[in-house]
This record gives C-alpha cells, sequence and structure tokens, in this order.
C-alpha cells in the first residue's frame, strides 16, 4: 500500500512537473497580458503572436534541435553543463524581441516582460557554472508577477492565491520528481519573482 502510494505521487507529481514548464504556461499567460493591455482584441492577438515568436516558437524550436541532435539529454535541460547554450540563446532571444517590442512602441508590460526574461537568463546562466536553479520555479514566478501587475491585482485577491498555491504545486512537483533540491527551488521563485518585480518598477509598469 504504501509503495502504491509512493507511485501515485511520483505519478501525481510527474504530471504536474511536465505541464508547468514554463514554456508551456507563458502562451496563455502572456495571452491574458496582452489583451488586458492592448487597445483591442486584434492589437492584443497581434502583441501575443509577436511576443511568442521570441519568447515561445523559436526556443521551444531550438530545444527541439538540441534535444534531436543529442546537445541536451530532456527536455527540462536536467544536467547543469547542458545549460549553458540554450540560456545563452534565451538571452539573445529576448533581447531581440524587447528591441523589437521597444521599437514598435508595444505595451510596456510587455517590453518589460522581455527585458526580465533577459535578466533572468544573465543571472542564472552565471549561476549554472557552478550551481542549478529551477528555472520551473524561476519561470512561473515571473509570470506571477507579469500577471499581477498585468491585472493589477489585490494583494489580497483570490487570484493571488490561487497563483500561490499553483507556485506551491510546482515546487512540490520538482522536489517529489528530484529534479532540485529544497534550497534550488527557493532561489529560482525568489529570482524569479524578484528581478521581475524590479523590472516592472524601473519600466514604470507599476506607475
Amino acid at each position: 500500500m504504501e509503495n502504491l502510494k509512493i507511485g501515485t505521487r511520483q505519478k501525481a507529481a510527474g504530471v504536474v512537473s511536465s505541464i508547468s514548464h514554463p514554456l508551456y504556461v507563458a502562451p496563455p499567460a502572456i495571452l491574458a497580458v496582452s489583451l488586458r493591455s492592448s487597445e483591442g482584441i486584434a492589437a492584443g492577438f497581434y502583441w501575443w503572436g509577436l511576443y511568442l515568436v521570441f519568447s515561445a516558437l523559436v526556443p521551444i524550436a531550438d530545444l527541439i534541435w538540441r534535444r534531436k541532435s543529442g546537445r541536451i539529454t530532456d527536455w527540462h535541460i536536467s544536467n547543469r553543463e547542458e545549460r549553458v547554450w540554450p540560456l545563452v540563446f534565451g538571452m539573445i532571444y529576448a533581447g531581440a524581441g524587447f528591441s523589437v517590442f521597444r521599437v514598435l512602441s508595444a505595451p510596456l508590460i510587455l517590453q518589460a516582460s522581455l527585458l526580465a526574461g533577459l535578466a533572468m537568463s544573465a543571472l542564472v546562466l552565471a549561476i549554472t557554472y557552478f550551481w542549478k536553479v529551477s528555472l520551473h520555479l524561476l519561470g512561473n514566478s515571473s509570470l506571477a508577477v507579469i500577471l499581477y501587475w498585468g491585472f493589477r491585482l489585490h494583494p489580497l485577491s483570490p487570484a493571488v492565491f490561487i497563483m500561490a498555491f499553483y507556485l506551491l504545486a510546482v515546487a512540490a512537483s520538482r522536489f517529489v520528481v528530484k529534479a532540485h533540491t529544497i534550497p534550488q527551488i527557493i532561489t529560482g521563485a525568489l529570482l524569479g519573482g524578484g528581478v521581475t518585480w524590479i523590472i516592472m518598477v524601473v519600466t514604470g509598469v507599476t506607475h
């Protein structure tokens, strides 16, 4: 019976860990923010589509190529040494996206989100040379902050509690599947949420 419980827990954690990958969660989250911050539905979908090119489509295509060519051993890039080049190119994609959005005068929060992605990639790249942090918590915590400011949520609103519960579930899943230690999970969450929050303040999104 105990083995059955452990097996069920592992399977559930594996499912949560898989579906909570930031590359999968970002598209619907950014769509909601884009529609909220744009002048009209058409504009919202336009900015969202352009955002996806830099933040999801190109990075996913890059990961598929790296996986098929054997440059990474799994989709979550669990091996610390294999994270360097995906992070480098992630910085390039985010930087290019930010530049394009800046020139086209895209909604400020979308510009700030891409800039946050660039900053987080740079920090994690530096850390990756000697340690590994949870990219799941990094990305999802960043998205939580983007949603928070995108919808100007009240700190005690139900949406905030739902996001907090979701982040706890992601954290638990990454621990149960033995992808990260608790310090790695906490560091990822603090970096993702903290860096994104700072970028939102510096760029004027919070004003």
